[in-house]
């Protein structure tokens, strides 16, 4: 009987730390999403007031276009994985690997939509992922420094609570 009912506490501390798990998975993704799907825009935004002030988009269109490419940003970040923890340089290998791969898939498909057309729109294009690249990582860097910070106050409250 003492064992049916630990099997049992096992099995439901397993489905509820599984459940929580996956919301936060899944809202971490969605954080990521908006926050990739943002920088996309607003990268479109300046190059079209910059390049191609007169350019007209049709939105829906467009809009649906610009959230498949936020999907493959953030499926790209799969070169990131890593069972242990990254080095320094394993991270800035990883980076490179990265920008290589959102070039060599955005650009083609960019043009297969038709949102650059010649030698200089691709340099252009080429120049606004790198500079959404960069401003993700800095978006990023801020909120894993942010989550990192209520890491630490935790750890501390619990210390403080353990000695107490």
């Amino acid at each position: 009987m003492l064992m049916n009912n630990i099997t049992l506490w096992v099995r439901r501390y397993v489905t509820v730390y599984g459940i929580i798990m996956l919301c936060t998975f899944f809202t971490l993704w969605v954080r990521r999403y908006v926050t990739v799907y943002g920088i996309i825009m607003l990268c479109t935004f300046f190059m079209c007031l910059l390049f191609n002030p007169t350019s007209e988009l049709p939105v829906v269109t467009f809009f649906g276009r610009i959230m498949v490419f936020t999907l493959i940003a953030l499926l790209s970040l799969a070169v990131y994985y890593s069972k242990d923890e990254l080095t320094v340089k394993a991270w800035w290998v990883r980076t490179a690997l990265h920008l290589l791969l959102l070039e060599a898939v955005l650009l083609p498909l960019a043009h297969f939509w038709g949102f650059w057309h010649g030698g200089t729109d691709i340099l252009v294009y080429a120049a606004f992922i790198l500079l959404a690249k960069a401003l993700w990582h800095l978006v990023d860097y801020g909120l894993n420094a942010k989550t990192a910070a209520q890491i630490n106050e935790r750890i501390r409250k619990n210390r403080l609570e353990i000695r107490n």
